[in-house]
Order: C-alpha cells, then structure tokens, then sequence
C-alpha cells in the first residue's frame, strides 16, 4: 500500500479501520485462531493512538505491521506510550471512542460480508486478500479506481 501511495499521489486516499478476527472484540468471529489471540488489544492500542494524536497513527500502525511478526504487545504498549505519553496513552484507552469505533469497524466488516481481510473498497469494487504483488495491486486501482500513475 505505501508503494502504491506513492505511486498515485494524491489520487488515492488510504482509510485503516482496524478490525480484529478475535472473538472476544468482534462479533462476527466465531472462534479465534492463534495468531489473532492478542487483535484486541494491539487494535485497541492503535485506535488509542489515532484517537489521541491523528498525525501519529501511520507511524504506529507501520511500527506494528511492517515485521513479519507483530511486535511483542509489551512492546507496542510501550511505542504507544512513547509516542502518547503515559498519561495520554491511559486515558485515549479509557476514552468510550476507541470501544466505540472497534465495534463500528467489526459491524463494517459483518456489512461486508466478513471472510478475508485485508479489504480494500474501490469505487464500489471490494478487493478482498493481499495482493500477489505491488504491480498487482496498481493494476487494480487503475482498473477499478480510474486513476493513473
């Protein structure tokens, strides 16, 4: 995604509605495969960020994503309070908007059909996996976003 960002510029516009396949924080999970045992809590503490500093989101979520394997959660507590502080990190977490926008994200994935993620909606095209490739994805957006490089 950030290749292509910067491939199409300011035609394109990235919205991240982090959404956790566990079934304690999503409804629409009927059992929670180990990988995803820990989704609440990370989707938690990346909401925390955006809702308390906006402009820090990005940072953090790639923090988060760009390893193969997410950071320990001690660890993205810890980036979280640094970029937050202590204090800010606390009360963004107890601020009603991040449960408030948790469910909210799961209830766009329900309406969405559920299944894989990522998702990514594309004037009415619902691309649905990761890619095979950066040159894959491009196609795609040309195709179904009508923009160009």
């Amino acid at each position: 995604m950030q290749e292509a960002l910067a491939r199409f510029g300011s035609q394109m516009v990235l919205a991240l509605l982090p959404t956790p396949m566990n079934a304690n924080c999503n409804r629409y999970v009927e059992a929670t495969k180990a990988p995803h045992e820990l989704a609440c809590e990370y989707a938690r503490l990346a909401l925390a960020v955006w809702i308390a500093r906006p402009a820090a989101f990005a940072e953090y979520h790639n923090w988060l994503m760009d390893p193969l394997e997410p950071p320990p959660l001690a660890d993205a507590r810890k980036r979280a309070a640094e970029l937050l502080g202590p204090q800010g990190l606390e009360a963004a977490l107890a601020d009603g908007r991040v449960d408030q926008r948790l469910s909210d994200n799961t209830t766009i994935y329900h309406l969405v059909g559920q299944g894989a993620i990522p998702k990514l909606f594309v004037n009415g095209a619902v691309l649905v996996g990761s890619p095979p490739s950066t040159d894959k994805l491009c196609e795609s957006l040309e195709k179904y976003g009508g923009i160009k490089r």
